[in-house]
């Protein structure tokens, strides 16, 4: 109950600092832009044949319909701060998604953000069914972001909490056991309150280089190198301890080692195709996690076709009744028919694929959504 408090307790203060520096400001301001703007998301799922590991029986597929409600606050002042907020509205409640005040100093190109954001390496996703890296590393938190850009270079710093790894879901089914997965989380109830942590990151973009070469390059895109470490208590992370003490080589569980997180990200576009290439390895106390996404998204007329891979590789032996333990991999094959600029039209299928080490798990997602936006 106290780190539940302290947890909303924090976003509070972040809150409360961000109306302390925007309400003055707004007075002082001599122009003040302001663009609200919502999704209404209506999704049929459609679960093909998840399977229970406590049962080991083929539960009968099922369908099932869900709405969902975004709403996107932006204010710009004096065309240089940038003030948002985030909210989306499910069958349950209203959750905050982003909420930050953005400050650009445009005669030293740097950039100034602080608030409740999501990190600074996650790569958003061409598909509507989240791929593995962003269901694992996809998180908001209270963090406060620098970035330096000069020519084709950038450059970010942050400064945020460390998390802990809960049980995450790697489909979009939320109750069958095979799909559960190590995943990062910030907003835990019954942990102690995580130590902060930081990161980097180093842009290039390459398409001014590319031309340079060659004028006739019809090549765009930028690499990003990223590195990230949290500290952890050795105290910290049960699950994680009880996952690596499956097996007798994975026994040193109060080892205080720190988290470290360090990747790279490719992000191209040729023509009417566009990509994305992205590699994190992740350790978490002497447990190593890799993960991989490799997509492309081909824009015809109204029409997008979109292929995305993913896959997790852990480095825990793979135990049939504990979902945490495997290896996974993902593909997620669309269409997106976007009628106007406010009507759009999405369909999606997701192949999961287990590593197991015995049984095979059957448990695809179809996504066939409806979406408007005023």
């Amino acid at each position: 109950m106290k780190i539940l408090l302290a947890n909303r307790l924090s976003k509070l203060a972040v809150v409360l600092f961000i109306s302390f520096l925007l309400i003055p400001t707004c007075l002082q301001a001599k122009k003040i832009d302001y663009k609200l703007k919502h999704e209404f998301k209506g999704d049929f799922l459609f679960l093909v044949g998840n399977k229970d590991l406590s049962a080991d029986v083929l539960r009968r597929n099922h369908g099932k319909i869900q709405f969902e409600l975004d709403s996107q606050i932006r204010i710009r002042i004096n065309k240089r701060m940038l003030f948002r907020l985030e909210l989306e509205l499910d069958e349950d409640n209203w959750e905050v998604e982003e909420f930050y005040l953005q400050n650009s100093f445009k005669k030293t190109n740097q950039m100034l953000k602080a608030g409740l954001q999501e990190r600074f390496f996650v790569a958003k996703s061409f598909t509507e069914i989240f791929p593995l890296d962003v269901l694992i590393f996809k998180v908001v938190d209270p963090a406060v972001v620098w970035r330096y850009q000069k020519r084709v270079w950038e450059g970010t710093l942050s400064l945020h909490r460390g998390g802990r790894l809960e049980e995450g879901r790697a489909t979009e089914d939320k109750t069958s056991e095979a799909d559960q997965v190590l995943s990062d989380q910030f907003d835990v109830d019954d942990r102690e309150d995580p130590d902060p942590g930081a990161g980097m990151k180093i842009k290039w973009n390459f398409s001014k280089w590319l031309q340079s070469k060659d004028t006739s390059s019809r090549w765009e895109g930028n690499l990003q190198i990223f590195y990230e470490s949290r500290p952890r208590r050795p105290t910290s992370d049960p699950l994680l301890n009880r996952t690596r003490g499956l097996a007798p080589e994975f026994s040193q569980v109060n080892k205080a080692e720190d988290n470290q997180l360090v990747g790279g990200l490719i992000v191209w576009r040729w023509q009417s195709i566009r990509g994305r290439n992205i590699w994190i390895h992740v350790t978490d106390r002497g447990m190593q996690r890799m993960v991989q996404r490799h997509e492309g998204r081909y824009v015809w007329n109204d029409f997008s076709f979109l292929y995305s891979f993913s896959l997790l590789d852990i480095d825990v032996p793979h135990q049939p009744g504990n979902a945490l333990t495997w290896d996974r991999r993902k593909h997620i094959s669309g269409v997106h028919w976007e009628m106007d600029s406010e009507h759009h039209w999405i369909a999606e299928y997701a192949v999961n694929e287990e590593d197991t080490g015995k049984q095979m798990v059957v448990n695809d997602d179809i996504l066939l959504r409806y979406q408007l936006n005023f």
